[in-house]
């Protein structure tokens, strides 16, 4: 495949379309001959900037946009079907190989809900895409790596979907991609565990005993190059991170993850997907429909995300 990467507008009524012409904005001119943008222009052109960039990037317009009744911040089924016809668009430019890795702007779940049921999110609606036998949702910085064991569910959802082989395979996964896109061939990787005091034995949830421990136990038996250690308070492996004594850390649900990142690096945090054997990445928010088209949103999480895919998919 070539070096090029898809980067679609997500939502056109959210912020997508203004962090996108920012950030392009902000790379060099042999950064953007990498991309492929996938977007209605007639959006693109709503946003402040876009004049000074057009012609230095590659757009593809789906022209799937019917603008009857659009408005920044409104939520509706039409751009909710313009946005994952951009999603489509980049999964088959990667499949057919004129790109070698995706970067998405946020998109609306509940909108989308309404005209492609059950969508949980574009994490999982690439995973399915590509039949990937197993993927994880990673979130990063610089110093952070956190994989999700579960991403977009409620939390007593995501608590009764723990079980040992999704532990073992978030674990693997998590080892494999850090060698295979980071270079990290000794990976030393601690789990989280889910209860105060990682359930005082058994007092307060047994959790830790019953599922995490052995998986752990499990995963070092099978990664036999790795170290694991676990399971650990969460504010341990935050701080073993970022001393740099951890590759990664495994979270058992979202905010487990979301919460030091968002605190620690804000508008550096980027969400990669692991197990497909591309890059995909996405910045580390929502469609921020309050303040969409408003000239207000900072790119800084989607150029994250842009320049650590474009060096990414230089080493494979």
């Amino acid at each position: 495949m070539n070096g090029k990467i898809a980067l679609t507008l997500g939502d056109p009524a959210g912020i997508g379309p203004e962090i996108l012409v920012k950030a392009i904005t902000r790379l060099s001119f042999h950064e953007r001959k990498r991309l492929l943008v996938i977007g209605s222009e007639s959006i693109l052109k709503k946003i402040k900037g876009f004049n000074k960039i057009g012609k230095s990037i590659e757009l593809i317009d789906p022209d799937n946009f019917d603008e009857k009744g659009f408005a920044f911040g409104k939520v509706s089924t039409s751009c909710a079907r313009a946005a994952l016809d951009y999603l489509d668009e980049a999964i088959r430019l990667v499949k057919n190989g004129e790109a070698k890795g995706i970067v998405t702007c946020p998109v609306n779940k509940f909108a989308i809900d309404l005209v492609s049921k059950p969508f949980r999110g574009q994490t999982e609606y690439i995973g399915r895409a590509f039949q990937a036998k197993s993927f994880r949702m990673m979130i990063l910085s610089a110093k952070l790596k956190f994989t999700l064991v579960t991403t977009h569910v409620p939390l007593l959802e995501a608590c009764q979907l723990l079980d040992r082989d999704r532990i073992i395979q978030t674990i693997s996964l998590t080892a494999s991609d850090l060698k295979r896109f980071f270079g990290i061939k000794e990976t030393k990787i601690g789990v989280c565990g889910l209860n105060p005091h990682m359930g005082e034995n058994g007092l307060i949830g047994r959790e830790e005993q019953d599922i995490i421990n052995p998986a752990i136990e499990s995963a070092r038996k099978l990664l036999g190059k790795s170290k694991i250690y676990g399971p650990l308070p969460l504010e341990k492996i935050v701080h073993s991170l970022l001393e740099g004594s951890l590759s990664a850390g495994i979270c058992l649900y979202h905010d487990q993850a979301i919460l030091p990142l968002k605190l620690l690096c804000p508008g550096k945090g980027v969400n990669m997907t692991l197990g497909l054997g591309f890059v995909r990445t996405s910045p580390l928010h929502g469609t921020a429909f309050d303040i969409a088209g408003e000239d207000k949103a900072d790119c800084s999480s989607l150029l994250e995300a842009v320049r650590l895919t474009l060096d990414l998919t230089k080493r494979i």
